[in-house]
């Protein structure tokens, strides 16, 4: 008896859950392991960038550095993007993935100092964004 009440409860609520509400859930749950990676890799970018560790990683990636001076104070902390890659895999190489992600990144969360600081505005600023209407 218990378990059918239970099932019908659930299958009230699913009825009075919209379509458009069903849909953001399940693109919220498709959704979470990108926003876990690019996290991880977003950590570990910041961390090579500031330590140079790993020696293997600090390698693949250059700071953008302008010919000119320029107005705009968001250029900062950006990184430099390989030329052109046209195989999906290559694209996926942390060489050429990494620096655009970065770049996308807010100025303000780029030039983040302190470690923890970055993880929790990081998070804030993924799930923000993943769930933005």
């Amino acid at each position: 008896m218990p378990q059918r009440f239970l099932l019908k409860e659930a299958n009230d609520e699913l009825l009075r859950i919209s379509s458009g509400s069903l849909f953001r859930i399940e693109g919220a749950a498709r959704l979470k392991p990108r926003l876990r990676t690019n996290r991880v890799s977003l950590v570990t970018t910041w961390k090579t960038l500031h330590t140079s560790q790993p020696l293997y990683l600090s390698e693949l990636i250059s700071h953008y550095l302008p010919s000119r001076s320029l107005r705009n104070s968001s250029n900062t902390n950006l990184l430099t993007r390989p030329p052109a890659i046209t195989s999906n895999f290559s694209s996926r190489a942390f060489s050429v993935s990494t620096p655009s992600t970065w770049n996308s990144l807010p100025a303000h969360i780029r030039s983040i100092d302190i470690l923890s600081t970055l993880k929790g505005d990081l998070k804030f600023h993924l799930f923000q964004s993943a769930f933005a209407d």
